[in-house]
């Protein structure tokens, strides 16, 4: 990697990717078994599990992940056929559904957290402390940057229409809210709940 140095061009995509992909292999091969789960699966029974004593929408999984509205409801869809999550209204507006894991999930989530924490020191294994800082920064930065191209969405519209009005009206289905143009929304860290707060904090 001294080679680097060197480089006319530096191309952080591709390894981003490359460790991805990696991650995604890892994810496959740690499920647990007879699952027939992949690794967005047990990202998204992970995420619910830390949050399971909040309302957990599929926006914050969308945000959570990077993901477009379409591949969050395909897969979330399919997590309800296998057993895994369901959906259940809200007491303040009757079109939203909450996302919670099912028993099924329950049982295993203690164990996907423990191979989550696993992959999470095996991918800092030799990191000091500065470089882990540094790093977790410059990928938020990553973010921050892609999402200034305006390319690819802000996120900022599904936010809204999810939080519910101070006066206890009726908010409006972010899923109706956003039909047109939902699929081209995807995380924009400028406007991340408190969750993504509370993760970043937690590394200072």
């Amino acid at each position: 990697m001294d080679d680097l140095e060197h480089s006319e061009y530096l191309r952080p995509s591709l390894e981003i990717r490359a460790v991805h992909n990696l991650i995604s292999r890892y994810w496959n091969v740690v499920a647990p078994p007879n699952s027939m789960m992949s690794g967005v699966n047990m990202s998204i029974i992970l995420f619910l599990y830390e949050h399971r004593d909040e309302d957990v929408f599929q926006y914050d999984i969308e945000q959570e992940l990077s993901i477009t509205r379409s591949t969050a409801s395909r897969v979330i869809s399919l997590m309800e056929k296998k057993g895994y999550v369901e959906r259940s209204s809200v007491p303040w507006d009757a079109r939203v559904r909450k996302i919670t894991l099912t028993g099924k999930a329950s049982a295993i989530a203690e164990e996907v957290r423990n191979t989550a924490d696993r992959l999470e020191r095996t991918l800092f294994d030799g990191f000091t402390r500065d470089e882990q800082l540094w790093m977790m920064r410059a990928f938020e930065r990553m973010q921050r940057n892609l999402l200034s191209t305006g390319l690819i969405g802000t996120g900022k519209e599904l936010e809204d229409s999810l939080r519910e009005p101070p006066d206890g009206s009726q908010a409006c289905d972010s899923e109706e809210r956003t039909a047109s143009n939902a699929d081209e929304i995807t995380t924009d860290t400028t406007n991340t709940s408190n969750r993504r707060n509370e993760k970043g904090d937690a590394l200072r």
